[in-house]
């Protein structure tokens, strides 16, 4: 009888097949990175023209864009302070009597105000003191405040927390154009979309140039180093009165430069930057976080290469690039130039 040995795999076949796997590995992975980023900045894009159609609906039904928020404290032609996270008492929702107060008598801002154009009814007008999966009941601001919804997170950032966590968002309505001298805001124009509460709500007619040249939502710049747990003063509550955690705005420098004649305050990219130490000034009543540039505090950007989504007044959700020095005359209602635009 003839005996057949069976012949295995040589060490020296097994590395030349482990090297094969890991060259295709190599080569896969990079295209799998694109595909998983496109797919995630079309997800991005399709959030943003969610919130569009919602302030649209809302224009429709109240007669006007919804608000930015009241903010008490400083004057109206000043930047308003970074909102602590709850609780606060200036976070509370305006109510009236038992019902919700809206537009100007509303403390928090657009995205508390466009929750019934989310399919979010029941949570905008939640009284009392509900309970989450058998914990102990707890006001109904705080049970609002601590309920993420999807479509404020864009996913190339992070997921959505779970509940019980307050509610961060990762797209800011636009507040505008605000002029800065060096380091220290000066005055904020109050010329965006979403405004201050103790300024009159925008209307389409406020519009100069045309809803489809109109910045109304953009990303909010964070920089990589605080996307682990956030900072309160930057990416605190979105359902919150005016301030950086749901309103962005063009910086320009100097206090009294027109920022129509110059298109400046170019978004950046989460990754390309890292923020600074935070160094608060001792002006009283309020004390100023100050940053170096740039000032990531009230400045567009997304966590997507190249460049970030933006939404305009018309419904179109387009990409924006970093550098781009068109981002001022975007985001001002009071622009009348009909050369704007923001393509790549």
């Amino acid at each position: 009888m003839v005996s057949r040995s069976r012949r295995g795999f040589t060490l020296i076949e097994l590395l030349v097949v482990m090297a094969i796997i890991a060259t295709l590995m190599g080569l896969l992975l990079p295209a799998v990175q694109k595909v998983r980023e496109a797919a995630y900045r079309a997800e991005c894009s399709n959030n943003l023209r969610q919130l569009v159609i919602a302030s649209s609906a809302f224009h429709q039904a109240a007669g006007y864009f919804p608000t930015g928020g009241y903010v008490p404290g400083p004057a109206n032609n000043q930047l308003p302070n970074p909102v602590p996270q709850l609780p606060n008492a200036v976070a509370v929702r305006t109510m009236a009597g038992n019902s919700v107060a809206m537009a100007r008598n509303q403390n928090w801002g657009w995205a508390y105000q466009i929750l019934p154009f989310l399919d979010q009814q029941n949570l905008h007008d939640l009284l009392g003191t509900p309970s989450r999966n058998g914990q102990p009941p707890i006001p109904a601001d705080q049970y609002i405040q601590t309920n993420s919804l999807k479509v404020f997170i864009c996913p190339s950032r992070r997921v959505t927390p779970t509940a019980g966590i307050v509610a961060r968002s990762d797209y800011a309505g636009c507040g505008g154009v605000m002029a800065m001298s060096g380091a220290s805001f000066t005055t904020c124009p109050q010329d965006g979309v979403f405004l201050n509460g103790n300024f009159p709500p925008i209307r389409v007619s406020d519009v100069k140039n045309g809803a489809s040249n109109t910045l109304i939502f953009g990303e909010k710049f964070l920089a990589s180093d605080h996307y682990d747990g956030g900072d309160p003063s930057v990416d605190g509550p979105v359902f919150s009165i005016y301030s950086r955690n749901n309103i962005r705005a063009v910086l320009v420098t100097g206090a009294q430069i027109d920022p129509l004649s110059k298109a400046t305050g170019a978004p950046y990219g989460d990754r390309s930057t890292t923020s600074v130490q935070a160094q608060f000034a001792t002006t009283m009543p309020y004390p100023q976080t100050v940053y170096e540039v740039p000032d990531y505090g009230w400045s567009f950007g997304s966590a997507h290469p190249i460049a970030m989504n933006a939404a305009f007044a018309d419904g179109t959700v387009r990409r924006v690039i970093y550098g781009s020095q068109n981002l001022g005359r975007a985001a001002s209602t009071k622009n009348t130039d009909p050369n704007t635009s923001t393509d790549d």
